[in-house]
């Protein structure tokens, strides 16, 4: 191995090679011996690492494809021969071998120098490991190979790099210093002026931190800061120097350098005297900003074309004109430059380019010109460039430099100027107003065509004479003192005071303007009212005066006839509401000086509607108009008479001395009205009308105007509810009882909306007492914590529509909770209920559609339901009862007459209506006993339903006796106290769920 004889190894028996090749290891079978055998191959043969194999002799047994490439010999040339045998240096010696053969080293390293096969030396490191014996002892050993050449020519070439390093360090006149992070230690090598060789400086981070100026040194980030942060660098300009010497600028750089388990452990740099050239860069910037502020000041950029074999283009403030360029942007010629070429509007290229052609000759000075062109956004700008041309002495151009303006607003001010001048012009030309211009001597200088309209007076007339001589007129006055207004003493003394004015002093400042509506005169004498604007202006230091002259006659015209239509009735001409309220606002103030009385009567014509429907809207109008005729005819001549709109009227008395001479106005009013009116319908056809009267009277000048005709309206309609024709004074009980009204439907909106409502239930049994059903009697809890009967509510709801909302929550919750009683209790499985709707849920034409809905929705079998109906909704023909009670009669929903014999009964509805019951009032029942008619009605009641196959059911019933009588006339069911008063759900269920048949109760 060594190339020297080894001492011969013991004689041991030779252990069993396993399949493996290692000694000592029983050899696995099957795939394990496969997976082995793969490893020792990619281990071995396939590594990148030069390797082999011998024996304790050096003869060597096998080596890999890394090995055969190392020395450029094949594995023939190499197995069974001593690797020393290709070794320059001296044979190993034998006794430094032996710790390692013998096994008290593990390994053995050393440096050889082979010979390759191209006869080059080759050194490497070589590592030996070995397969030992029981005893310890290197039967066969493996050898490593890492080749040196390529670590010991890099250390030579670093010499040389090294050596380089300090020659540039020296011509730069800089320093190269290194912080150790770990240790805090700083390393400074340099080479000073005038010094033989270079110097290196050991110091701490601090003392070299504090080798820059004072105020600077903050700049250098503390020692933590750079063992932390990886990557870091250091790129700055710091003064050094004491406080009060000498100050250099030093450029100092530096970056981290990071060890193996990622931490910086090192900052290296260099520092270098930046002195000169950061002076002569400070003078450079002052210049171009000085440069930049003069171009930014004047909104141009300044450019500079080299011209020659790679034309370069370089701009100052390119940013001015909106575009951006590089510093130095590489074009083909002029016509390209960036201030020209492309960017130039399509239309001004061939001007431009033949500008560019003539322009830069050596002739030439200095070429100028404005095109349109566009910025990088793509917007279209106005650029005013000047250039000059350089040539050098054979008369080649060279050099190109100029200025490029932005001139677009300024461009656009002309434009907008010539533009606005003849705007105006036209403007003048084709205005409706009269334009005049006056000079400071009040004579015409320009008269348009509306003047001529306007005052008849042609131009070639007027112009070269005085303004006020023409549309002056006798009384010149008003017009003289605007335009006097507007000059100073001057105009007057040139004859613009002609109507006497006083000489108003001092000068008008120009743009001074003034408006003011004056009387003019035409050329044929008719005066008319207008409206003069004038402006003082200058020309030359010459004071003019335009005139803007508007005929006011229409406008006026206008305003009165707004005023008429905002005070008065455009129909009748009465005042309207707005005037009468100003006029009773003043009759009520009157009665704090002149107490008194005054009365309002609210005039409501009735069944206006039916005229409207029957003749026509003209006949209508026909009939207000005669109507609003006869009441003012029948009025004293200080009393007021308003139309408040459609059919509504209100007449204002003042000083009246009791109320019965206001009912004896009404009276008259009535008598008045009750001739027939006459309308065309489209021939003549007599109308008879009354009027409903509502009388509103106040002695206190403290009353309200609206609040009186509030009062009169609500008297007026009370007249309406009792059949109309006549009049009514109000009183603090209807104020009361409208009050009221109106609180209660507030309240049961919120209350529909909030889920105030709530159900009680009373019992309907036979007169056994058997329980058949319940009817839903509904309930009002109120947030004040009373409960609030039907009685209290119930009309309020009909009046207002809100019955509909109500009679559907009142459904949907009864039918939910007796379908849960059904469901839940066997012994309620047969339970009924009844349920009151009014005609209002049935006028729809989906109403049976809706109801049926609701019940669905609530799981109840239709059969379950009886519907209880009054006599007058079966009456109200409005309702279409007929087919819709019949449609729900034919889906199984049972139908009942609530409080029979109290309304209009007719026998004609029970065969027209599919019924199941009639309920006998509670007023018939009550007397039952001790009235005979009572008992002979209800006698008759139930003789009459069940002639018709009709249920009979006795509401209102009390006393035993009475149960003993329904009895005897052989009525079917029957409800009441006697049984159970109204009660809610829980309570009635308990007393139900106690005994089906519901047992009297004592009152």
């Amino acid at each position: 191995m060594t190339g020297e004889a080894a001492p011969a190894a013991p004689e041991v028996p030779a252990p069993e090679v396993p399949a493996t090749g290692v000694p000592g290891e029983v050899a696995p079978q099957g795939p394990r011996l496969h997976e082995l055998a793969e490893r020792y191959l990619w281990l071995f043969e396939d590594s990148p690492v030069a390797k082999y194999v011998c024996d304790v002799e050096g003869t060597v047994l096998e080596v890999n494809a890394a090995l055969c490439r190392w020395l450029g010999l094949g594995a023939e040339d190499l197995v069974g021969r001593t690797l020393g045998s290709f070794a320059i240096d001296p044979l190993i010696p034998v006794k430094d071998l032996q710790p390692f053969l013998s096994g008290q080293d593990r390994t053995y390293r050393g440096v050889r120098t082979y010979r390759a096969a191209d006869g080059k030396p080759r050194r490497a490191m070589v590592t030996l490991g070995a397969i030992r014996d029981a005893n310890g002892a290197a039967r066969t050993i493996f050898g490593d190979l890492e080749d040196l050449t390529v670590h010991e020519l890099a250390l030579t070439e670093l010499d040389r790099q090294r050596h380089r390093l300090e020659m540039a360090i020296e011509a730069s006149n800089i320093a190269v210093w290194e912080l150790d992070v770990i240790s805090g230690r700083v390393t400074v090598q340099d080479r000073p002026a005038g010094a033989a060789s270079f110097r290196e400086q050991n110091m701490t981070y601090g003392d070299f931190v504090r080798t820059f100026h004072p105020d600077d040194r903050h700049l250098l980030p503390p020692i933590r800061v750079l063992r932390s942060q990886a990557g870091t660098e250091l790129d700055l300009e710091l003064r050094s120097g004491v406080a009060f010497g000498p100050v250099n600028w030093v450029h100092l750089k530096g970056r981290a350098i990071v060890g193996d388990d990622g931490r910086v452990v090192r900052v290296a740099g260099t520092t270098a005297d930046v002195t000169e050239p950061r002076s002569q860069r400070a003078e450079l910037a002052a210049q171009r900003d000085r440069l930049e502020l003069a171009l930014e000041t004047a909104g141009m950029m300044a450019w500079e074309l080299h011209l020659g074999p790679r034309p370069l283009f370089n701009a100052i403030r390119a940013d001015l004109l909106g575009i951006d360029i590089p510093a130095a942007l590489v074009v083909s010629g002029i016509a390209t430059a960036p201030v020209f070429g492309d960017r130039v509007a399509r239309a001004d290229r061939e001007v431009v380019n033949r500008a560019l052609q003539e322009g830069l000759q050596p002739t030439r000075q200095v070429l100028e010109l404005e095109y349109r062109w566009h910025d990088d956004s793509g917007m279209l700008r106005w650029a005013h460039t000047r250039a000059r041309a350089e040539y050098d002495d054979t008369g080649r151009l060279v050099r190109v430099t100029g200025t490029t303006a932005d001139v677009t607003a300024t461009r656009r001010e002309v434009s907008g100027r010539l533009r606005a001048e003849r705007i105006l012009s036209l403007t003048v030309g084709a205005s409706p107003d009269a334009f005049i211009g006056v000079d400071d001597r009040g004579v015409v200088t320009d008269w348009n065509p509306a003047a001529e309209a306007m005052f008849g007076w042609f131009r070639d007339e007027v112009v070269g004479q005085r303004l006020l001589g023409r549309v002056g007129g006798a009384d010149s006055r008003g017009l003289a003192e605007v335009l006097a207004s507007m000059n100073d003493a001057s105009m007057n003394d040139a004859g613009m005071n002609d109507a006497g004015m006083n000489d108003p002093g001092g000068a008008g400042a120009d743009g001074t303007s003034a408006r003011r509506e004056v009387e003019v005169v035409t050329r044929d004498g008719r005066h008319f009212p207008a409206e003069v604007s004038v402006v003082r202006a200058e020309d030359d230091g010459r004071p003019f005066f335009p005139l803007l002259v508007r005929d006011l006659s229409e406008r006026k015209a206008y305003e009165s006839q707004l005023v008429r239509n905002a005070l008065f009735d455009p129909l009748t001409a009465l005042p309207n509401r707005a005037l009468l309220v100003d006029r009773l606002s003043g009759a009520l103030r009157r009665l704090s000086r002149v107490p008194g009385l005054l009365a309002v009567l609210f005039i409501d014509v009735d069944r206006f509607k039916h005229i409207n429907a029957s003749l026509g809207r003209q006949a209508g109008d026909d009939f207000l108009v005669e109507f609003a005729h006869r009441i003012r005819a029948g009025l004293r001549p200080a009393d007021t008479v308003a139309r408040l709109g459609s059919d509504e009227f209100v007449v204002l008395c003042e000083a009246l001395e009791s109320e019965r001479e206001a009912m004896a106005l009404a009276g008259r009013l009535g008598a008045v009205l009750a001739a027939p009116f006459v309308v065309q319908d489209p021939r003549h056809r007599e109308v008879y009308a009354s009027a409903s009267v509502g009388i509103a009277m106040s002695s206190d000048a403290a009353t309200d105007a609206e609040t009186l005709l509030r009062d009169a309206g609500t008297a007026m309609n009370r007249a309406k509810e009792q059949g109309g024709g006549h009049a009514e004074v109000f009183d603090a009980e209807a104020r009361r009882r409208s009050v009221a009204h109106f609180e209660v439907e507030s309240e049961l909106r919120r209350a529909l909306e909030h889920g105030e409502l709530c159900l009680y239930y009373q019992p309907v049994v036979d007169l056994t007492g058997r329980l058949e059903k319940v009817e839903a009697l509904v309930r009002w809890s109120h947030p004040s914590g009373r409960v609030v009967l039907p009685s209290e509510f119930v009309p309020v709801a009909e009046a207002t529509g809100l019955i509909v909302p109500l009679g559907e929550t009142v459904l949907h919750m009864a039918c939910e909770q007796v379908n849960r009683w059904r469901t839940q209790h066997p012994a309620l499985a047969h339970l009924g209920v009844a349920v009151n709707i009014s005609g209002a849920q049935l006028r729809p034409h989906d109403a049976v559609h809706q109801l049926s809905s609701i019940i669905e929705a609530t799981g109840l079998p239709l059969g379950a339901l009886i519907l209880e109906i009054t006599e007058s909704v079966l009456m109200d023909e409005r309702t279409g009862a007929v087919a819709k009670l019949s449609a729900l009669r034919s889906l199984g929903v049972r139908l009942a007459v609530d409080d029979f014999g109290t309304g209009y009964s007719s026998l004609l509805y029970l065969r027209r209506y599919p019924l199941d019951m009639l309920k006998i009032d509670r007023s018939f029942v009550a007397g039952l006993v001790d009235n005979p008619e009572d008992a002979t009605i209800v006698d008759a009641v139930v003789r009459l339903g069940h002639s018709f196959g009709l249920q009979t059911v006795a509401e209102g019933v009390e006393t035993a006796e009475q149960l003993r009588l329904l009895r005897s006339l052989g009525c079917d069911m029957g409800q009441g106290h006697f049984w159970a008063r109204p009660l809610p759900p829980a309570t009635l269920l308990s007393q139900l769920l106690a005994d089906g048949m519901v047992q009297p109760i004592q009152l």
